[in-house]
């Protein structure tokens, strides 16, 4: 049910912000204030790098002038994560 959607969200966004130095996480890291978006804080140069390795690596995200904008949900899995964390240049 839903409680398992949320968890599985929440193991996925946690995966990614783990991987990530936590000065490029814009949104909330503790679980309970974080919704299923991560927004991801690059500098301009970083930012759009990151953004064409996604779209190499047919990720999909939303970019915003506060950053990469992503979204797991359901459908994505642990290896999807590392491979948005890699072209996010972790």
């Amino acid at each position: 049910g839903v409680q398992t959607i949320r968890s599985h969200n929440l193991a996925l966004t946690q995966r990614l912000i783990d991987a990530l130095p936590p000065a490029s996480v814009a949104t909330p890291t503790p679980a309970e204030q974080r919704g299923g978006t991560l927004v991801i804080g690059l500098d301009k140069t970083a930012l759009e790098a990151a953004a064409k390795r996604l779209e190499a690596s047919k990720v999909l995200f939303d970019l915003r002038p506060t950053g990469i904008r992503l979204s797991p949900d359901i459908y994505h899995d642990a290896s999807e994560i590392d491979v948005a964390a890699q072209c996010l240049g972790v």
